[in-house]
């Protein structure tokens, strides 16, 4: 028992030591680039690019909440149990059955209606609105909802009879203030002059490492981490020496 607890603290301390470095590269790289307003963007520069959503194209919805979203990710896991495991394994006993991610270019927009586009396929955005529904044998759910949700994946019957359902849902709204640090890219002939809204540039890939779209100001993201960052080091060096103190007596 002695044992056990002691690998659960040092695992403790190395995903906080974990979590705490990732703070700290995202911090560096929010620090290290300048905020370009989207009416001065230069294809080529890396940026901090600030803006409000907004939709590029037709209005769209989220799949579940059908609420306006100009980005939405969606997941249906199964609860293991003690039925014969299915899909793809997650933590705390649940296994994916299925999820789609939107890919369609997210505008960011100043108030002169400048914008540049976001396209979130290999990126990870921040908070966001987001729903979730558990339903046993999908009978907790509405009829409509239900059938809305498992029809648009072609699975209306497909998930009966395989015990409790997780519906989960995250979407980003329409006019909601945040940043992105990227690289920014010439628009393609797709978004020129004459070709709906104009179009400074595009980000398809991060500044320096991964590509994220936070919401809120870069100066509230930058103190948010930072808070992050002191909480998670300090939970790190303290949970490393109840682990050291408890390694030493044992």
């Amino acid at each position: 028992m002695v044992g056990f607890i002691l690998f659960v603290l040092h695992i403790g301390w190395l995903a906080l030591a974990f979590f705490t470095f990732v703070n700290w590269r995202r911090l560096k790289d929010v620090e290290a680039t300048r905020e370009v307003p989207i009416a001065n963007v230069q294809p080529g520069e890396v940026a901090t690019i600030r803006g409000r959503t907004a939709f590029h194209g037709e209005p769209r919805e989220s799949v579940m909440g059908r609420a306006p979203a100009v980005w939405y990710s969606w997941s249906i896991e199964r609860h293991a149990g003690d039925r014969e495991r299915v899909g793809v394994s997650s933590a705390m006993g649940w296994n994916s059955l299925a999820g789609f991610t939107s890919v369609e270019p997210i505008a960011l927009t100043d108030d002169a209606g400048n914008r540049i586009l976001f396209f979130p396929m290999s990126a990870e955005v921040g908070h966001s609105n987001g729903g979730q529904w558990n339903a046993d044998l999908l009978d907790t759910l509405s009829a409509t909802t239900r059938d809305r949700i498992l029809s648009g994946i072609g699975a209306i019957t497909a998930f009966a009879g395989m015990g409790e359902l997780r519906f989960s849902e995250r979407w980003l709204r329409p006019g909601v203030e945040c940043f992105v640090v990227g690289r920014v890219d010439k628009p393609g002939p797709e978004h020129g002059p004459g070709i709906g809204p104009e179009v400074k540039g595009c980000i398809t890939e991060g500044g320096f490492r991964e590509l994220r779209l936070e919401l809120g100001a870069p100066k509230t993201a930058t103190e948010d981490l930072r808070s992050q960052m002191t909480a998670t080091a300090i939970g790190t060096v303290v949970m490393f020496i109840i682990a050291v103190i408890g390694s030493i007596l044992a």
